[in-house]
């Protein structure tokens, strides 16, 4: 039986994917990558991304789009 089962394939494949991405892209790749190695909780990483990207919406609320 082979160590690497089609779960441990995708999940290395998918981390691969998110450091090719990373290196080419910008702050969504670098959150996928910070998501796929577990060094963040879900929870306050979805709230701190509502924060940062909250002007947007409130701006486009206050002065139209």
């Amino acid at each position: 039986m082979s160590v690497w089962n089609r779960g441990h394939f995708m999940v290395a494949a998918a981390k691969a994917l998110a450091l090719i991405l990373a290196v080419i892209g910008g702050g969504g790749d670098i959150v996928i990558m910070a998501g796929l190695s577990g060094l963040f909780a879900p929870g306050p990483t979805f709230l701190a991304i509502m924060i940062a990207v909250s002007p947007v919406p409130a701006a486009i609320y206050l002065f139209g789009a």
